[in-house]
């Protein structure tokens, strides 16, 4: 099944933004419609984007709905970017009556009761989407109707796909200074802090490994046996509760 996502992202740097303003608003990618892009993605559906930071304005918006005949529009919003997710909505609506508007993100959420009063979103995933859009997007394919307003399910995090980037422009992020005049994370401007800032997160990296549930951790999902050899041995376990107690007995 085709599904368009659409990024409302323009709250703050506007239309006609992306890959043209150097601020993080303007440049970031939605990680969670990525994520949720790849997971459609994965199902076998056809996944599209629309950012509204990369059009000049909501006619250019119109445009492109007119000309789609994509059944499925999934939407993302934070509170922030609500109002532009609901005029969005209203668009699709105006121009494609038949389509199908899936609402979620982190407004959706928080703010649920809102949402719903809300007759233009004719679904709404609330919570996590990797493994309940693709599952409403098959739903619908089937010609079946979903309930209105969806619990996401909590996806496993080592079987989900990795983020689709590439329904974004990740050139234009990476060249995008989280706060500008801050030097990138672990190599200062000169270069002279890197080899003190990597023994430094190494101790840091040393000591995390030592903690009880870390150690744990690591014994239930050991790694290679050569890497346990020649780099990083397991950390001994930590010793249980009554072990504990009779050391201590017997050392009074």
């Amino acid at each position: 099944m085709r599904v368009t996502l659409v990024f409302p992202g323009i709250a703050l740097p506007g239309f006609d933004s992306f890959n043209k303003r150097p601020s993080v608003d303007a440049n970031f990618i939605d990680h969670g419609l990525a994520s949720v892009g790849a997971a459609a993605k994965a199902a076998g559906h056809d996944v599209g984007l629309i950012d509204l930071r990369a059009l000049t304005g909501w006619d250019h918006f119109r445009s492109l709905v007119r000309a789609s005949d994509t059944p499925v529009w999934g939407i993302t919003s934070w509170s922030l970017h609500y109002p532009d997710a609901v005029r969005a909505m209203r668009i699709i609506k105006e121009e494609r009556p038949e389509a199908t508007i899936v609402l979620g993100g982190v407004h959706a959420t928080i703010n649920t009761r809102q949402v719903l009063n809300n007759a233009l979103a004719d679904h709404i995933v609330t919570k996590e989407g990797e493994v309940t859009f693709p599952q409403l997007l098959a739903t619908l394919d089937a010609g079946e109707r979903p309930p209105r307003l969806i619990q996401g399910e909590p996806p496993d995090l080592d079987a989900i796909p990795w983020v689709d980037r590439e329904l974004f422009d990740v050139s234009a992020e990476l060249r995008t200074p989280m706060v500008p005049g801050l030097p990138l994370p672990f190599i200062s401007d000169g270069g002279s802090a890197l080899i003190v800032t990597l023994a430094a997160v190494g101790l840091l990296a040393t000591f995390a490994r030592a903690e009880p549930d870390a150690s744990r951790a690591l014994h239930g999902r050991p790694p290679d046996r050569w890497v346990r050899l020649l780099w990083a041995p397991l950390p001994p376990l930590p010793r249980t509760r009554r072990k504990a107690e009779r050391t201590t007995e017997g050392r009074r």
